[in-house]
């Protein structure tokens, strides 16, 4: 005798209705969570409702594996349906709830992966604002810190001018020094050579006043003469250089 139809003894009606009910509850879950507001501040929403997406994707597949294992016993029964008494009838009413629920199924896993993109492009984006608002801060850091650092070079630039500075004046000085050193030796020298010229013109009219003595006296005469005037001459270097 056939099955008919709603037979509770029967395992594909029992199955029907497991994946009857957890096909409404995933529809239901999805539209619950897609159109939940506020709660929760926005990334962990964001981040469950992922998480959430996740798994309903995982339960979808799962469902989608139960409706071919349904559709392989279909096929079983169309194939020797004395065997499993069941009528053709029945088999292709089995074959449209399983084509409809498979299409049911579809729409509900584009939706979710749709949801699910939507968030993964929402979350990017937040990543992507905390990513730039981190690099403008670490961009206005670096500014900072290069400026900092110019500072400082320049601060020690000032320091080096400032001391090459005191060391140019240091040297300066004792140009100065140096020059007005040379400048009283080259008095001194000056005034040296006026004594040695003013000596020189004695010498000289010693020597003229010795040869007229000469010319007049005789030998002994000029001999006392001579020694008297090397005694003098002698007398004038002492008091010619001994004045110096």
């Amino acid at each position: 005798m056939a099955s008919s139809e709603g037979d509770v003894n029967d395992p594909f009606y029992l199955v029907r209705e497991e994946i009857s009910d957890s096909v409404s509850n995933c529809e239901s879950s999805f539209s619950r969570i897609h159109e939940t507001r506020g709660g929760l501040p926005l990334q962990n929403s964001a981040s469950q409702k992922k998480e959430m997406f996740a798994n309903m994707l995982s339960e979808i597949d799962s469902l989608f594996w139960q409706l071919n294992e349904l559709d392989r016993a279909t096929d079983a029964a169309e194939r020797d349906p004395n065997r499993f008494r069941v009528s053709r009838e029945e088999l292709e009413r089995r074959k449209v709830w399983t084509s409809q629920t498979r299409d049911r199924l579809n729409v509900l896993r584009g939706r979710v992966e749709n949801a699910l993109n939507n968030s993964n492009t929402s979350e990017q984006s937040r990543v992507k604002s905390v990513l730039d608002q981190n690099r403008n801060t670490i961009d206005d850091y670096m500014l900072s810190d290069e400026r900092a650092t110019q500072d400082q070079l320049f601060a020690h630039q000032d320091e080096q001018l400032e001391d090459l500075s005191h060391h140019i004046r240091t040297i300066g000085n004792v140009g100065k020094t140096i020059g007005e050193e040379l400048e009283q030796q080259g008095r001194m020298l000056e005034d040296l050579e006026e004594d040695t010229e003013g000596v020189r013109a004695r010498m000289q009219a010693a020597n003229q006043m010795m040869i007229h003595v000469f010319k007049k006296a005789g030998i002994r005469a000029q001999l006392c003469t001579v020694f008297a005037l090397t005694i003098i001459l002698v007398l004038l270097f002492m008091v010619a250089f001994g004045s110096v």
